[in-house]
């Protein structure tokens, strides 16, 4: 999907669910979760949605530190885009390694590894409930 030039700034909203499987909570060693994800990519004359399935391993490892958990993401996404040169839909399985740490009771810093059609670093910060 082409969304013109390289310079264009853009905007990227992502949302996304999780429901836990497996949790050390209840015994298990693994934490195992799906969840669906929605986003929206916009710029000047372009715009993409993309629908999405995940599937999340990952193990936690706790010290004297917070908790610090590598884990793989599991991608199945449907991107439809809109731009000047048309509409177009696309289907993607993309594997997303990276590192969780917990930086308070409620907030948790990310880092992963995006390798789907693109590679790319992503970063952000999940607020717990």
């Amino acid at each position: 999907m082409d969304f013109g030039r390289r310079s264009d700034v853009g905007l990227l909203l992502v949302g996304d669910l999780q429901w836990a499987l497996l949790a050390p909570r209840w015994g298990d060693a693994l934490w195992l979760s799906i969840g669906p994800e929605v986003g929206l990519y916009s710029v000047s004359d372009a715009h993409l949605w993309s629908f999405a399935g995940n599937l999340i391993a990952s193990y936690d490892f706790e010290g004297n530190f917070r908790r610090i958990s590598p884990y793989g993401r599991l991608t199945v996404r449907l991107k439809v885009s809109d731009n000047k040169h048309g509409s177009d839909t696309e289907l993607q399985v993309g594997f997303n390694p990276g590192v969780r740490w917990e930086v308070s009771d409620f907030l948790d810093g990310v880092v992963e590894l995006q390798w789907d059609n693109q590679i790319g670093i992503l970063a952000g910060l999940n607020f717990r409930l």
